[in-house]
C-alpha cells in the first residue's frame, strides 16, 4: 500500500494543527516541495512572514517569469479583500472553461491548479466560523483551489473548514481537549476507545503526527500515523 502522504489527492482542503514548534511549517513545506508542481499559482497568507524564516526558500517571484508563481500576502488587514478576489477570478475562469466557446481548448489546456497557504492567522477573523473562507469551503476544489490552513488549535479553524478537509494532520497538544474535539469529529464512536488506545504508538516520538484520511471509504482505514503507516481499527 502506498503511503498516504506520497498519495495526496488535490485540489482539496489540509487541515495541520499543533502547538507552537511541533512542526507544521516544516511539514507544510515538505507537502508543497513534492506536490509543487501540480499548482500553477502558490500564495502564502503569513503575517509573521518578515518576523521568521519558515518560508525563507519560498521567495515571492509574483513579478518574474517562474512557474509556479508564487505570491506573499503579510497585511493581515488586506489578506481577506485577495482571498476574495482569489475566488471570485478562480471561479470565472473555471467557469469559462465550461464554455461551448472553449470545447476545443480543453482537450488540451486545464484551468490553473491554485494552492492558498494560510499560516499564523489567529489574530484575524478570517478562519473562523461564518468567515469567507468558512463558507467558501464546500466550493473550494470546484475552483481548483488546494488549501493548506495551518492553526493551533483544531477549533481555531471554523467548522465548515474542518469537516469539508479531506485531510486533517494533528501533532501531539498537551490540551486533551483538543484530541478530544478530534475523536468527535473524526473516529466513530465504537472505534473511539481504540483510537484512544492508539494515540501512545502513534505520539510515541516527537514530531510524530496522526493523519485522517476522510477520502477513504473504509471508515476503519483513515488513520495514519506520520502519514507512512498504516493503523488499522477495529
Amino acid at each position: 500500500m502506498k503511503a498516504l502522504i506520497d498519495d495526496l489527492k488535490f485540489p482539496n482542503i489540509v487541515n495541520i494543527t499543533g502547538s507552537t514548534r511541533a512542526g507544521k511549517s516544516v511539514l507544510t513545506r515538505k507537502i508543497m516541495e513534492q506536490y509543487k508542481y501540480f499548482w500553477d499559482y502558490i500564495y502564502i497568507c503569513c503575517p509573521t512572514m518578515k518576523a521568521s524564516s519558515d518560508w525563507k526558500d519560498w521567495k515571492d517571484n509574483s513579478t518574474q517569469d517562474e512557474y509556479p508563481k508564487i505570491k506573499h500576502f503579510t497585511d493581515p488587514s488586506t489578506i481577506e479583500g485577495h482571498m476574495r478576489e482569489i475566488y471570485r477570478q478562480a471561479k470565472d475562469v473555471k467557469e469559462s472553461f465550461q464554455s461551448d466557446e472553449m470545447k476545443q481548448i480543453r482537450q488540451y489546456q486545464e484551468p490553473p491548479q491554485i494552492c492558498i497557504v494560510l499560516d499564523d492567522l489567529a489574530e484575524t477573523n478570517l478562519l473562523r466560523f461564518g468567515s469567507f473562507l468558512d463558507k467558501q469551503s464546500i466550493s473550494t476544489r470546484h475552483w481548483n483551489i488546494t488549501l493548506i490552513v495551518l492553526a493551533q488549535r483544531t477549533c481555531g479553524t471554523g467548522r465548515n473548514l474542518r469537516l469539508n478537509s479531506a485531510y486533517h494532520i494533528a501533532f501531539n497538544c498537551a490540551n486533551f481537549s483538543e484530541l478530544e474535539r478530534i475523536t468527535i469529529e473524526r473516529v466513530p464512536k465504537k472505534y473511539r476507545k481504540e483510537f484512544e488506545d492508539k494515540l501512545e504508538q502513534i505520539y510515541s516520538e516527537p514530531y510524530n503526527f496522526m493523519m485522517f484520511d476522510a477520502f477513504n471509504p473504509n471508515i476503519k482505514e483513515r488513520l495514519w500515523k506520520n502519514g507512512t503507516e498504516l493503523i488499522r481499527l477495529g
